[in-house]
């Protein structure tokens, strides 16, 4: 599984901690088919988006990862959902086929 860590800018408060370093992975093409049918994301960019990096975020600080939800991200300030999506780019960039950019 290809992973990228890294830390936010501002943090996420979550239990009166403020959590900063993450770890992403890759999405399994199942994954992205599941948040498209998602209902309550349909629609919506920034909700879509929050779909997608709760299911790629492997950590965030010591979250516990089942409350590690699109609602939860949604608290995520602006600078860190821009640092969370370019971070999946990269990502996504790591694993494609050596001279190809996606």
């Amino acid at each position: 599984m290809t992973t990228l860590t890294g830390t936010l800018p501002d943090g996420l408060d979550f239990s009166g901690q403020v959590h900063r370093d993450y770890k992403l992975r890759q999405l399994t093409l199942g994954e992205m088919a599941e948040v498209e049918e998602d209902e309550t994301v349909r629609g919506n960019d920034l909700r879509r988006a929050a779909a997608i990096l709760s299911r790629s975020l492997v950590s965030l600080g010591d979250i516990p990862k089942d409350s590690i939800t699109p609602a939860l991200l949604l608290g995520l300030s602006e600078v860190d959902a821009e640092e969370l999506i370019s971070a999946r780019g990269r990502l996504a960039r790591r694993g494609a086929p050596a001279g190809k950019e996606k």
